[in-house]
Parts: C-alpha cells; structure tokens; sequence
C-alpha cells in the first residue's frame, strides 16, 4: 500500500481542487487507495504527468488540465511547442500504455479543443476516448444586474493575471492594451479610465507616463498567497464590479479570466489565440494572435515567445477599432454586457458543472 501522506500531498497538488473537495473522491481516498494511483510498477519514471509529483511515486489518477502540455511537461513547453510532432514523440506509446492502465480513471478538460487534440495523438484509441470527459468550467456570481454604462466615465481593466509575473505581461497583450488606452486618451477619448492589476512589464517611459495619467489606477498587492503578492479577492471583486470592458487580447485563452469577467457582465475582449472562440464571439476576437497559437493538424501548437519583443501592431489597430467601436456606443455596450451577464448565469452555472463532474466521477469509478 502506497504511504497515504504522500498520496494525500501529492493529490492536493496535481488534482484540481474542484474534484479534490468532491464527496466521491474523498471517498476514493478512503478506501482503497492502491487501485487508484499510479505506483512504480504502474508508470515508467521517464513519464511525467505533473512531473512534481511524480517523485513520490504514487500520481494520481484524474488529471484536470486546460491543454494538452500539461500530459508531456517537461517534454514539451508552453509557448515553444511549435515543432512538437506527437507523431514522432518517442513517449507516446510510453504514455499510450500508461493511460490504458485500470489504474489511470480520466482525463478532465474545460476546453473541448483539448480533448480533441489528445483523442487524436493517441489514434482515437477506444480505451483512452473513454478517459477523456469535458467538465465546463464555473463561476458562481451573485451579480444581477450590469453596471449601467457611464458615457464620461467607461472603466477598462487589464490584469497581469490576479497574481501574475512581469513575464506574464506581454502573453495577455499588455503591450498593446497599454498602448491602445495612452493612444485613445491623448487623442482625446478622455472619459476613458483603465485599472491595470498585476505586474507591468514595460519601458519606462509609458510606466512613467501611466503614472502620470490620472484616469490609470494601478492597484498595488495587499496579500501574498504561495509566495505571489496579489489582490484580495475582495478587491479583485470590486474592480471588475466597477469595469465596462475587460481587455485579454493574450496569444491564448486564459478561461477562467474570460469567465470570471463574463460572469460580472463585462465586455470581454479577446484575440484570434487559440481557445477564445470557445467564449467569445469573433466580434468580441481581436486579430494579430493567429501565428502565436493555433490549431495545426488537430494540435495545438504555439510559438509566442518568438513575438514578444516588439508591439504587435495587427493586434494594437484590431484592439483599438473594436474599443472605440464600443466607447461611442454606451447603448450597445449595455446590451452586450445585459446578454454577457444572462448567458453566463447558464453557460457557467455552477450547478449545472456538478452534475456533469457527478457523472464523471461516477464514470471513473465504474468496476472498481
């Protein structure tokens, strides 16, 4: 029997808390943990699904990811994925037979590219496709209403992520946002105010000139979680409360992002990056990310490392058309974030997501 601390640390760091917490996989915990984790003899150690927790041996058997890299970390990388060929991936019969095992219940994605993208590397095989399940993801919002759009005063948030790096800027668009809104103001949109969180990542001269404006609020940290100094969740609350437009044009989806500002109404601005069609409306989808991450032979594949040096000027003129679109029409902004705010309460109910994790758990423990 595998030692239960180890299992217990390792299973609150690779599993999702989401289904950490759920009544029927504690109940798995309980009682016969040797048939749900993977032990030495069940998984050659150059395999490396969450790699971290590999070391102890005993990994568990649901993994929750948002893309396929997750599965071949440290083989293959975000961002630099590009040349990855799964056809040519010395592991993958590794991984094929790893995944086959009774040990190993499912695979859990919130994006149904990404499902599509593994059934395909492993050749639609029929015993891996039935460990592949969709859970959409969830927000539970008590917001009602949408905040009513002042035309002398539209608030526009950017977030370096709730806790991101300073690397992290220029991988949501932060450049160009930034530049967008100094570029709008100075032309004379004055009723245009911008709340930037997280980490900035810029030159000194547009840090300076943000300072300076006085329609920009950046908001400092006031808690520290894992190491990360962050905002509050109370905090993060009342900035989108207070935000017309969310801008995430990022060589990427960032789902939960994109949901969370759904949820409070806003207008969320994407890119052409993979994963936003899942979200958003093309309208809604900012050109300039096509070549940073996409769809290639049913993969994914990304190289947006190699386009962070300089202004994306495509996704800059795409981002400020679809602003200004938007800031001369107050009337159509309340209808779009009226119809956010509705759709959101179905697409991303939190009920609805515990019945289909329900079933998948269900699923998952079926013959054990």
């Amino acid at each position: 029997m595998p030692d239960k601390q180890k299992i217990n640390y390792a299973s609150s760091l690779a599993v999702h808390p989401l289904i950490a917490e759920h009544p029927l996989y504690k109940s798995i915990l309980e009682s016969d943990l040797d048939k749900f984790f993977f032990t030495e003899n069940d998984f050659n150690s150059k395999l490396s699904v969450v790699p971290t927790y590999y070391k102890y041996l005993n990994i568990p058997h649901c993994i929750v990811i948002e893309d396929y890299i997750t599965l071949f970390f440290p083989h293959i990388h975000n961002g630099s994925n590009y040349q990855f060929d799964y056809n040519k991936f010395e592991l993958l019969d590794e991984y094929s037979q790893a995944f086959q095992s009774d040990n190993f219940r499912g695979v859990i994605c919130h994006m149904n590219q990404t499902l599509e993208s593994i059934d395909k590397m492993f050749g639609y095989n029929e015993k891996i496709s039935k460990k592949l399940f969709y859970l959409p993801l969830a927000y539970e919002s008590s917001i009602e209403n949408i905040k009513q759009t002042n035309p002398e005063k539209i608030v526009l948030t950017f977030t370096n992520s709730f806790g991101g790096q300073k690397n992290n800027f220029p991988l949501r668009g932060g450049l160009e946002s930034l530049m967008m809104f100094k570029e709008l103001y100075e032309s004379g949109y004055k009723n245009i105010y911008l709340n930037l969180i997280g980490e900035l990542n810029i030159d000194p001269q547009l840090l300076g000139w943000m300072k300076e404006c006085s329609n920009v609020k950046i908001h400092e940290p006031n808690t520290e979680r894992h190491g990360r100094r962050m905002m509050t969740e109370e905090s993060i609350h009342d900035v989108l409360l207070d935000t017309d437009i969310f801008l995430i044009p990022a060589c990427r989806i960032h789902s939960m992002s994109v949901v969370r500002s759904l949820c409070y109404g806003n207008i969320a601005i994407g890119s052409n990056g993979w994963g936003f069609d899942e979200f958003l409306d093309n309208e809604f989808c900012c050109e300039g990310q096509e070549n940073s991450s996409y769809i290639e032979d049913g993969v994914l594949k990304e190289k947006y490392s190699l386009f962070l040096e300089q202004p994306n000027d495509k996704l800059f003129f795409s981002l400020k058309n679809k602003v200004v679109d938007l800031i001369t029409n107050p009337v159509k902004m309340d209808e779009i974030k009226n119809i956010n705010l509705k759709q959101s309460k179905e697409k991303f109910s939190k009920k609805k997501r515990d019945l289909i994790l329900e079933e998948i758990l269900s699923n998952m423990t079926k013959g054990s």
